[in-house]
């Protein structure tokens, strides 16, 4: 969403580049939430990971396994996005 905001790389790669950045990046995240929430019984997500490290550690089973996607998802999500944002043309 950065590139498709942002004055100078807009110009640079053009309005179909920025529709498809932008399709992408919508398309990912109503996959992963169709993956994440096609579960029965899901009950919903914390969007912090502080928060959901309590219950994490006090229950263990089910919440304990798959809590490494709250440390891990961030961290792999910047090196991506700093691989893509480094292919993009250098301008000026």
């Amino acid at each position: 969403m950065t590139v498709a905001f942002d004055g100078k790389r807009h110009k640079e790669l053009g309005m179909p580049m920025i529709c498809a950045v932008i399709a992408a990046s919508v398309a990912i995240a109503v996959y992963v939430s169709i993956v994440a929430t096609g579960k029965p019984g899901y009950a919903g997500a914390g969007l912090n990971p502080t928060r959901c490290l309590g219950p994490a550690l006090l229950q263990q089973g089910e919440l304990w396994h798959g809590h490494w996607v709250f440390w891990l998802g961030p961290f792999f999500g910047c090196i991506l996005y700093h691989g893509f944002s480094a292919t993009l043309p250098k301008g000026g």
